[in-house]
């Protein structure tokens, strides 16, 4: 019943982040752009690379990210089902579980709910590298191509 209850005002929710999200971004990509262009046009080819970078990142690790973040929500699912289970069952559980192969095969559980979560951490991890790797040099791009500038004049 939580979910019924829940599960309107979560899809408001997401759909208010997105859309208000998805605004600004593209509201400061135009305004950026149209500045940048207005002072020189390598400032607004440096800016359409970097986000052709960064589109190629997401190409790259959206797609790894949602495989394995779906194998490790099935393997929490798994988890949640047998201690959801043993606790609705106690009673059977306490008068004719075998209590040595029950523990097993929870921690069995999760140890790969773990092992999947972990691998999601680390892939997500290693995206936000790369993205902070590509921000630096578009910075320092920037940065170089301002002091270039700037020696010119």
């Amino acid at each position: 019943s939580s979910k019924v209850l829940e599960t309107p005002h979560a899809i408001i929710q997401i759909v208010f982040t997105i859309v208000t999200s998805l605004g600004f971004v593209i509201f400061t990509l135009l305004t950026s752009l149209v500045l940048f262009a207005m002072v020189d046009l390598v400032f607004t080819i440096a800016t359409v690379v970097w986000l052709a970078c960064l589109y190629l990142m997401c190409w790259y690790y959206v797609p790894k990210i949602i495989s394995s973040s779906t194998i490790s929500h099935d393997d929490l699912s798994k988890v949640r089902g047998r201690y959801v289970d043993s606790l609705n069952n106690i009673a059977g559980v306490f008068l004719f579980g075998r209590q040595k192969h029950e523990d097993r095969i929870l921690r069995q559980a999760l140890r790969t709910a773990s092992e999947s979560g972990t691998h999601v951490w680390h892939v997500m991890n290693r995206m936000y590298i790369v993205l902070e790797i590509l921000s630096t040099l578009f910075i320092g791009i920037i940065f170089y191509i301002c002091v270039v500038f700037w020696q010119n004049d």
